[in-house]
């Protein structure tokens, strides 16, 4: 994928805005214990998806990298990244995109950096809430926007200030692209066909 056209909205920063460096670890709330486990195995999808692209077989694989550019902040340069557990794991790669804020979107990978006080973290396991809004979430009428609403809000933070975001699964593929997306509907002003279209690109 390549970087949206510059035809963002523009950042709306805060007035009591923390500096986005400053070292922290936010887990959004998601299905709480003794509800059932998702039907769908992430993991298992990423290991298909890495055979079907020859990933760590020892020959070279075309058309998938760690991490593609998916949108870029019109004023201040910072990127969005959709990425895959390799990107999240090196952390000479994190610093050559600027990356100052890593989503998590699972609920298995370690946050490998979190003692580093120049990397924040935010665990958005997206797949936990799907179960979650079928049930608890949805019985509440919690809106979508109260469940995504603090992650739209970090990143946009970052990026105004001219940071890079790092959002990965293990794949990067389902988890992180869907979450990805919906970071590009809400950044881009895009509906859900252009911005799953842009992520493409």
């Amino acid at each position: 994928t390549r970087v949206v056209p510059r035809t963002s909205r523009p950042s709306r920063p805060s007035a009591q805005h923390q500096p986005p460096l400053a070292s922290a670890c936010l887990c959004v709330p998601m299905a709480r214990a003794g509800q059932p486990a998702s039907p769908w195995d992430y993991d298992a999808e990423a290991r298909k998806l890495f055979a079907r692209l020859g990933v760590g077989s020892g020959r070279p694989s075309t058309g998938y990298d760690p991490l593609n550019a998916v949108y870029s902040d019109h004023a201040t340069g910072g990127t969005l990244y959709i990425g895959n557990q390799t990107a999240a794991a090196d952390r000479d790669c994190l610093r050559r995109h600027g990356v100052a804020l890593v989503v998590n979107c699972t609920d298995s990978i370690p946050n490998y950096f979190e003692k580093d006080r120049t990397l924040r973290y935010i665990r958005f396991d997206i797949s936990a809430w799907c179960v979650g809004a079928r049930s608890t979430l949805q019985s509440r009428r919690v809106p979508v926007q109260a469940f995504a609403g603090p992650l739209f809000e970090a990143v946009r933070e970052v990026l105004a200030a001219g940071h890079s975001v790092l959002v990965h699964c293990l794949a990067g593929a389902h988890r992180a692209g869907t979450t990805g997306c919906a970071l590009v509907m809400e950044l881009a002003d895009l509906d859900r066909d252009a911005a799953v279209a842009a992520c493409k690109m």
